[in-house]
């Protein structure tokens, strides 16, 4: 994950930390999930568990983490207020097999002002 203004480098960054890579719920308002049941689930009908031999991500599913697991969190304490780019990108070394690797990362502005985060930042 890394932060920065627009049109500057980044002024922060953090590894984020997976713990297994699973179907934990479905973006079918994105992408109908195939199959319908997760075969990398979290339930035992569908999966065996996460394992460092089988884990993985099927079309239209995601693998979502809280906000309070270690790892998921970058410290913008220190940040000037304005509007700011959260760029993620995913497997930027190609560890993971995939079919595609061209839509691995996005990016979302964000506004900061004292302790508030807002998705987007005001105009004007």
């Amino acid at each position: 994950m890394r932060v920065g203004a627009a049109e500057q480098a980044p002024v922060r960054w953090s590894r984020k930390t997976s713990f297994c890579v699973q179907d934990t719920l479905t973006i079918a308002e994105i992408l109908p999930p195939t199959p319908l049941a997760a075969p990398y689930g979290t339930d035992a009908e569908h999966s065996p568990g996460c394992t460092a031999e089988l884990q993985g991500m099927s079309r239209g599913w995601a693998d979502r983490y809280g906000y309070q697991l270690a790892g998921q969190e970058f410290d913008v304490t220190s940040l000037t207020d304005g509007c700011y780019v959260l760029r993620i990108t995913v497997n930027p070394q190609g560890d993971l097999y995939e079919t595609r690797a061209d839509d691995n990362a996005r990016s979302l502005a964000i506004g900061l002002a004292g302790k508030q985060v807002t998705v987007g930042c005001p105009s004007g």
